[in-house]
């Protein structure tokens, strides 16, 4: 149910975050698995010390939760909030219906990855987003890491599905650093070997994108291509959250002729500096669009290299942050520019209103994967926005609007404040005029929600 959380100290970034991560429901599903299996647990694994604050906190937003806290006036009736909620009114929440952050704030605090918070003072909500999934990630692989031998063969007896269970075994392998890998049972390397593991020095087959090779004027086979892939291990926040890019740089007169490159992503970074740029459409557009720049050949020779990133894989839930900030140099009477770290530099905040809808379709300029062809692969729906005000990159103020399906509504959060918004309200920004409001985030979760196993970089 939609609660407020108090702002004690410029931490509206950080509820902000919550309240749109508490709107995706295959988030909190995640939460609710865990809140099950830590069900009357005495205290906290030093691993998993941010996912069992979350669970607590996102607690507190349940209605069976709220009630209990006893929010109801001497004469026993409702607090007008709760009833607002039963007759599906707009919303105006007070103080006292609103969430105390502070014991979150002081787990938070407490994990080395947070350790630059500071009391009081303004952080980035994009970077608290992304510093919170990477955390909440690896403390899913921790804990799976420190699962031993018949813990993981239990697991596998429990499921009745054969395809999952083939996805699980030959996922195995990419926690190398686990327990019932080191120590696996002969019973566990059988199941490895028969299902084909996936190993590091396995190839991609099936999507369109081997190695290529090519033939000299001699006849002799040469290597024209070469890829990086950076692996991420499947935990359910990458699962969720994560998706692909693919980097192709095109290099001329190189013994490898074009180098690809595969980097898991959380979030889509938009420039929106450009002046064409007024939508999101163009926007994923330009994201694509090649680059020049100045690289080394292997003959040693400096050569200029053509450089396309793409999508590669999509997540379930897409997460774009449009970039607001960019540094601006000041120029001489020769429109020369000044060192980078002069100080008459400045950071200016873009302002301009960048058109995004309730549904999304990423075009398909942006794919390079035959597997996201099809429309329904790219297609999206809106569920959560961060806006930012002020015009200091280092300062200012966040709120969020929220999707709540269970009642088919939207609702703008500004710390303890709560109210019901017209669907058409979410796509305005407050470019225009006095107000500074911009939309700095944007979530999208995919149209239809369905299981995606990952299988040597296949779609299944």
């Amino acid at each position: 149910m939609p609660r407020g959380i108090v702002n004690r100290a410029n931490i509206c970034f950080l509820s902000s975050v919550l309240q749109v991560l508490l709107y995706c429901q295959p988030f909190v599903d995640i939460l609710n698995v865990v809140g099950t299996r830590n069900s009357g647990a005495k205290g906290s694994p030093a691993e998993s010390k941010l996912l069992d604050a979350c669970v607590d906190i996102y607690k507190k937003f349940d209605r069976e939760t709220f009630e209990a806290e006893g929010k109801v006036n001497q004469k026993g009736k409702m607090s007008q909030l709760q009833s607002d909620i039963k007759q599906k009114l707009p919303i105006i929440a007070s103080t006292a219906d609103a969430i105390n952050p502070d014991e979150f704030y002081s787990t938070l605090a407490a994990i080395p990855k947070f350790k630059d918070l500071k009391w009081g003072h303004q952080e980035d909500a994009e970077e608290f987003l992304t510093h919170l999934l990477d955390q909440l990630h690896e403390e899913f692989i921790s804990s799976i890491d420190s699962l031993a031998g018949n813990e993981v063969q239990n697991l596998l007896q429990s499921i009745n599905d054969e395809e999952l269970k083939i996805f699980l075994v030959r996922n195995l392998s990419r926690y190398n650093k686990a327990e019932f890998i080191r120590n696996a049972s002969s019973e566990l390397k059988y199941l490895m070997d028969k299902y084909d593991t996936i190993t590091e020095n396995n190839e991609e087959d099936g999507n369109g994108w081997h190695e290529v090779s090519g033939s000299s004027k001699k006849g002799k086979k040469t290597k024209s291509a070469a890829k990086r892939t950076v692996e991420m291990e499947p935990t359910p926040i990458s699962c969720l959250f994560s998706g692909q890019f693919r980097s192709v740089l095109d290099i001329p007169n190189n013994k490898e002729s074009q180098s690809i490159t595969l980097d898991p992503f959380q979030t889509i970074q938009l420039d929106i500096s450009d002046k064409s740029i007024n939508d999101l459409e163009t926007a994923f557009k330009k994201f694509s669009e090649f680059e020049f720049l100045p690289f080394k050949s292997s003959s040693g020779s400096d050569v200029e290299a053509k450089k396309q990133t793409f999508i590669d894989r999509l997540p379930q839930v897409l997460l774009i942050q449009l970039k607001r900030f960019q540094f601006i140099n000041n120029t001489d009477k020769n429109n020369s520019m000044v060192n980078y770290n002069a100080y008459n530099g400045r950071i200016e905040k873009i302002r301009k209103k960048i058109k995004y809808e309730h549904e999304l379709v990423i075009p398909m300029e942006s794919i390079s994967s035959a597997s996201l062809q099809s429309v329904e692969e790219r297609k999206y729906t809106l569920t959560g926005v961060i806006y930012h005000h002020g015009l200091s990159s280092d300062g200012g103020h966040y709120t969020a609007d929220v999707y709540h399906k269970e009642v088919d509504k939207w609702y703008r959060i500004d710390d303890v404040c709560i109210i019901e918004l017209e669907k058409a309200d979410v796509l305005k920004g407050g470019e225009e005029g006095a107000d500074s409001r911009t939309a700095y985030i944007l979530m999208y979760q995919k149209s239809y929600l369905h299981v995606t196993f990952l299988i040597d970089d296949k779609r299944k």
